[in-house]
């Protein structure tokens, strides 16, 4: 019996979840969570694919009260915004293969200014996963030429939460 649509997508959802919960080690993921948390300001790029992951992280972000601010635009545009960042800011880079240039060029910028820079993507060998940075790895599984984003939205909202933990901890020592 042929599987329908449905149950192809929902057991290749199935599928990368359980994987991101095998990968991911939590230390990773804490260790971005509280450079995000520390940040001044939390910047998120990413474009195509990642675009939904951008939005939903801004909104959690945002949500849980870290300051944070979508980096969207034409090429020029995003690149002179990036160069406006601060030491004390962090740059979220979201970006799957094909890995947009845009992605690419401000994780550039941001790492050749001392900028901070915590990447969700979908292999170690991807330009923005760089020694110089943290990075969190989320491989969707592939139906009829589709990825979905399951595994990666689960992360995105695993990654918010415990960033609003640690900045309401941290804000907590400072009103003490």
């Amino acid at each position: 019996r042929e599987q329908t649509v449905l149950s192809q997508f929902t057991q290749a959802a199935a599928e990368s979840i359980a994987r991101l919960e095998q990968n991911v080690a939590e230390s990773a993921l804490l260790r971005a969570s509280e450079q995000l948390a520390q940040a001044r300001m939390v910047y998120i790029a990413g474009q195509g694919r990642a675009e939904p992951v951008v939005t939903y992280l801004h909104y959690t972000l945002v949500k849980l009260g870290v300051q944070s601010v979508i980096l969207s635009g034409m090429h020029h545009s995003m690149a002179d915004k990036a160069r406006m960042l601060r030491t004390d800011d962090v740059l979220l880079a979201i970006s799957f293969s094909p890995y947009t240039a845009n992605t690419r060029e401000l994780v550039d910028i941001c790492l050749l200014n001392k900028i901070k820079v915590v990447a969700l993507t979908d292999s170690t060998l991807s330009p923005i996963a760089r020694a110089d940075d943290l990075h969190l790895e989320v491989l969707e599984e592939e139906v009829s030429g589709f990825r979905g984003l399951s595994a990666t939205m689960c992360l995105a909202l695993c990654l918010a939460v415990e960033t609003g933990r640690v900045r309401a901890e941290l804000d907590e020592k400072l009103n003490v």
